[in-house]
């Protein structure tokens, strides 16, 4: 069965715990979850079926729900693998703060979202999100989100076909081909990989008479069929080059573009395994 965090709880899970869910299980959270790994001893979320056929199978548990009254949810230095959806979070937060901040996490091999987030607030940074099924990253029905030198690849594996864009975001719901409802939305992506195997692997829909916020959306690695639609101080179209992504090796080889090509001063000092950016940081989740 499921867990549940109550409402004005607090779980916080310490570095090095492993929690492994059954079939068709949830861990929702309708108080608050600290997740503190580190970097040599992240905590690990997976389902309970240990079998080597098991070890990278997408859909054995359904994932972490984040409830509408969930508040000030913390997690760094996870690997969330073998889902249905790694973390879904829903709603406008309650507090000032963003319903989820999320750092140094890896998620992989889920069947459908990796991230999705309906008419929600979410910081993550030097997270890796690869594996899939449909949007590594989805933002519906508006929200705030500010993603900052995070890694998101899409490809398809022996488990799932890669058929959605590695990130999504829109502010509007329909009825059939009529819009019946828009929300707000507003967006930071800054120093991000966003590529894959698909020919466009972003895709912004937003209402024509609820544009978004002032947002920002620079220095990225972006593959897109238009160019035309996007700022042009993105890396466009030109292959990250990151090492082995069938191995799950998504640093960057020494011909990568990302290479010195983020911006500079947003905050985020060190990369996904703690080495510090220089003052010409690479973009995506890896320091090179």
């Amino acid at each position: 069965n499921s867990a549940l965090v109550a409402e004005n709880c607090q779980l916080t899970i310490k570095e090095g715990v492993e929690g492994y869910s059954s079939s068709n299980s949830n861990l929702f959270v309708q108080g608050t979850i600290k997740v503190e790994g580190t970097v040599g001893n992240p905590v690990i979320f997976q389902g309970d079926r240990l079998q080597y056929s098991y070890r990278e199978r997408p859909g054995q548990w359904r994932g972490i729900h984040l409830l509408t009254e969930s508040k000030d949810n913390e997690i760094k230095y996870a690997i969330i693998k073998n889902a249905t959806i790694g973390i879904r979070v829903d709603s406008l937060p309650v507090t000032v703060n963003p319903n989820l901040r999320i750092s140094h996490t890896e998620i992989r091999n889920m069947s459908n979202y990796g991230i999705v987030g309906l008419t929600a607030h979410i910081e993550a940074s030097n997270c890796l999100i690869h594996g899939c099924g449909f949007q590594n990253f989805a933002g519906f029905f508006g929200g705030n989100y500010d993603l900052r030198h995070n890694t998101f690849y899409g490809l398809p594996s022996e488990f799932n076909s890669h058929i959605e864009p590695v990130i999504s975001i829109n502010n509007f719901q329909t009825d059939g081909n009529v819009i019946v409802r828009t929300w707000d939305v507003e967006y930071i992506l800054v120093n991000n990989i966003f590529w894959g195997t698909l020919e466009n692997e972003i895709t912004f829909a937003f209402a024509a008479n609820r544009p978004p916020l002032p947002s920002a959306f620079n220095n990225n690695v972006i593959k897109v069929e238009k160019p035309e639609d996007f700022p042009s101080n993105n890396i466009i179209n030109k292959d990250p080059r990151v090492k082995n992504p069938l191995e799950r090796d998504f640093s960057l080889q020494s011909s990568s573009p990302a290479i010195d090509a983020g911006q500079a001063g947003i905050g985020v000092l060190l990369d996904f395994n703690e080495k510090s950016r220089d003052a010409t940081p690479d973009i995506g989740a890896f320091e090179f």
